[in-house]
């Protein structure tokens, strides 16, 4: 009795292939919820700080203030926070009137 070979590598090139394809759509939908969640969190964080008289930039500021023990430059806070010299010197003048 002759028995036929079953040639498992093409199945295996079609399960890999399936899998691929499934891995870029779940790339895709973790992407999209990680963008989703973020804007939540964003729109959040945003609310709370407006309940308070506050804004994103200080918040930024008075975080790396706390984390760098205290001190830092304007130029150092621009880097960290993203925005201008200009806009870290009216940011700090705020913070100082609202004490």
């Amino acid at each position: 009795m002759n028995e036929a070979k079953y040639d498992y590598r093409r199945d295996i090139e079609i399960l890999s292939s399936q899998l691929r394809e499934q891995s870029k759509e779940l790339q895709s939908d973790l992407f999209l919820l990680f963008s989703r969640t973020a804007d939540v969190f964003n729109r959040y964080l945003e609310y709370e700080l407006n309940k308070r008289n506050s804004n994103k930039t200080t918040y930024g500021i008075l975080h790396n203030l706390i984390t760098h023990g205290g001190y830092m430059t304007p130029t150092e806070l621009a880097e960290k926070v993203f925005r201008s010299k200009h806009a870290i010197t009216r940011s700090i003048d705020l913070l100082e009137k609202m004490d």
